[in-house]
């Protein structure tokens, strides 16, 4: 018995260690507000710093120790910004609220009303992999009296939000359906420009090449009178996802669905259809869902079944159609996540679900020498109803606790890598900022 106990010790001490503290500081110099709803990081300078707040958005150079509000050209009352996207290729920089798109092309000193009635935007970084260049993804649900998701994949080059400049909200409506529209005579026209901007001649209509390209999301289920005497209110797009490549993936409140670029052809994900059946019976079971994926590599996708739930779903391989694996990993550790970023390296990949043998030869792949992603995990202990980091170096199969006491109650977990260095950001609603710093090897 006395041999059974020390060896479960001993596993659990080898797999879910609890010898490292992150020291949290406050990082809320120049914050004029201390609700702060998300963080971003310059991609091409990961020094800078972007936060979205109830009021407006604020700028820090130096990551995170001192900030400054860079408000001019937004409304007043200032907005409350939800989500910031860093768009390296073309230097711009887009700010969404609660429904509400700008874009600042000069670091966040100017800010352009681009959008009204957007529900969800995200990059797709250049790539001439990819043959289309950087684009921004824009998901707008009201287009005129429809009500029908439409996507919006548009190159971030060529100055279509600033020319023509729109002068009101009516006319930045009106500029949309014309997008949508007129899209195939705006590409037409734009033929040379999208040469320019891809660095290569086109001589054919593909329409990889198009600088603006709308689709109608027409696929998902509609409202419906259950048998039971219940309604049904219909599927819901919950976030898009991109990559540096062709693929896309739709997350909807019941379903994944893979796509190709510009959201096109999409398809539902059946292997994922079949796991939820056999894990849940919510009609909506991703409706509250807590999403993370990498976006460099072979895409992995991190989501778990709901509010409160503490079993991960995993797809290790998206763009291959890799099956999905339900993770009790956090479960057995007695943790619900409530916010999951996924910090990932080149070729995330670690089994033959993504490649087969002759793949591996043509592109060299030695497996042994493959970095996994690293997930950083906010989770909430069901004993003491606490908060905790937790951070996993290899797909969330073993996790390893750090300590520190985490301010309550949190937004939004952002987490940047400089050198050896993991810079782990969380936003709160009434305390600001609080940032940890964590050396890569003590993951390990």
């Amino acid at each position: 018995m006395v041999i059974l106990l020390a060896v479960i010790a001993f596993v659990y001490a080898k797999n879910y260690t609890t010898n490292n503290t992150l020291v949290w500081e406050q990082s809320n110099a120049g914050l004029t507000t201390l609700s702060v709803n998300t963080v971003t990081v310059d991609t091409s300078n990961q020094s800078i710093l972007y936060a979205g707040t109830d009021t407006g958005i604020f700028k820090s150079i130096d990551k995170g120790t001192n900030w400054t509000a860079v408000n001019s050209g937004l409304p007043n009352p200032l907005p409350a910004i939800r989500k910031i996207i860093h768009a390296p290729f073309s230097k711009a920089i887009f700010a969404l609220g609660w429904g509400d798109l700008f874009e600042s092309r000069d670091g966040g000193n100017n800010w352009t009303l681009v959008g009204v009635n957007i529900d969800d935007i995200a990059l797709k970084p250049n790539s001439t992999d990819a043959g289309s260049g950087e684009k921004i993804y824009i998901l707008k649900d009201t287009l005129t009296s429809t009500q029908t998701p439409i996507i919006y994949s548009i190159s971030t080059g060529i100055g279509f939000f600033t020319e023509p400049q729109q002068e009101n909200r009516t006319e930045i409506n009106s500029f949309y359906e014309y997008l949508y529209k007129d899209q195939n005579e705006i590409n037409k026209n734009n033929r040379e420009e999208a040469s320019k901007l891809l660095g290569k001649i086109i001589e054919n209509d593909d329409t990889s090449y198009d600088v603006v390209n709308v689709t109608k999301i027409d696929f998902l289920k509609q409202k419906e009178e259950l048998p039971n005497g219940a309604r049904y209110l219909g599927e819901s797009i919950t976030s898009l996802l991109s990559q540096n490549s062709y693929f896309t993936w739709l997350q909807t409140d019941r379903a994944v669905y893979f796509c190709w670029e510009n959201f096109q052809n999409c398809e539902e994900d059946n292997s994922l259809q079949s796991t939820l059946e056999k894990e849940t019976k919510n009609l909506r079971p991703l409706g509250d869902a807590i999403t993370s994926y990498s976006q460099i590599g072979v895409p992995h996708i991190y989501t778990n079944l709901g509010y409160g739930s503490s079993k991960l779903l995993i797809n290790t391989c998206l763009n291959r159609g890799g099956h999905w694996i339900v993770n009790n990993s956090l479960e057995e550790l007695g943790f619900w996540p409530t916010h999951l970023f996924v910090y990932s390296h080149y070729d995330n990949i670690n089994s033959s679900d993504c490649y087969d043998e002759a793949e591996k030869e043509k592109y060299k792949i030695d497996e042994r020498a493959i970095l996994e992603d690293v997930i950083f995990a906010v989770a909430r202990d069901k004993k003491s109803s606490s908060n905790f980091l937790l951070a996993s170096k290899d797909n969330a199969k073993t996790w390893k606790i750090l300590k520190g006491n985490l301010p309550m109650p949190i937004k939004s977990l952002f987490v940047s890598e400089i050198g050896n260095w993991y810079n782990i950001y969380i936003t709160t609603t009434d305390n600001g900022i609080f940032k940890a710093s964590i050396y890569l090897k003590d993951l390990k």
